[in-house]
């Protein structure tokens, strides 16, 4: 903004950058004066307040669900996969569940809380090819927060986020007898962002 003399840089993971823009627009651009505000003491306290507060909502839903037992600590074998994951396990306990993904680099556990945020470690996917876990050649651990809750009794649903940046992938996983269906979305990417279903089968 060259009248302005200032330059705005947003880096986020939106899917649509339309709506920041927007408010840049209407409210940012136009507050800009030649000449510096006086001091508000009480608007500042107000946005310490309020970037105080924010946070990222946690999958809405329930704890439990009364399959969850049949499929609490069993692996389920995938069939073959961009992401070369060879087999998932879900451990359904009473506070949170825990994924374990394994491939030829070895095991990715992903700690998911509900109403919470567990922190632990997981590959991260190349930013072009969606939010996925990688084609198998990069295993380096990036920082993750997980999130998870059940959407109906079939389906539990995890929201994870590589917070050390603006991506993210949710794992909407579909479950009906011994297979599992888990569909993977990404939060934005230069290409589609929905990565391969994943199939399983109870081994």
């Amino acid at each position: 903004m060259p009248d302005q003399e200032a330059v705005l840089a947003i880096n986020s993971g939106l899917g649509d950058m339309q709506v920041p823009m927007t408010l840049v627009w209407e409210h940012l651009l136009p507050a800009m004066k030649d000449k510096p505000l006086p001091a508000d003491a009480e608007a500042a306290q107000a946005l310490t307040r309020k970037l105080d507060s924010l946070c990222l909502r946690t999958v809405e839903g329930a704890r439990k669900s009364p399959l969850a037992g049949e499929y609490s600590g069993h692996v389920f074998k995938l069939g073959r996969n961009p992401d070369r994951i060879k087999t998932l396990r879900f451990d359904f306990s009473a506070n949170d569940v825990i994924l374990t993904l394994s491939r030829a680099q070895g095991e990715q556990r992903i700690a998911c809380g509900y109403g919470e945020w567990l922190r632990s470690a997981a590959g991260v996917p190349p930013i072009d090819r969606s939010l996925r876990f990688g084609d198998g050649r990069d295993f380096k651990p990036w920082q993750i927060a997980a999130s998870g809750a059940w959407t109906d009794e079939r389906t539990f649903v995890a929201k994870l986020w590589w917070y050390e940046t603006p991506l993210a992938a949710t794992l909407t996983c579909h479950f009906d007898g011994d297979q599992v269906t888990v569909e993977q979305r990404g939060n934005y990417g230069f290409y589609p962002t929905e990565g391969p279903t994943l199939n399983g089968t109870l081994s």
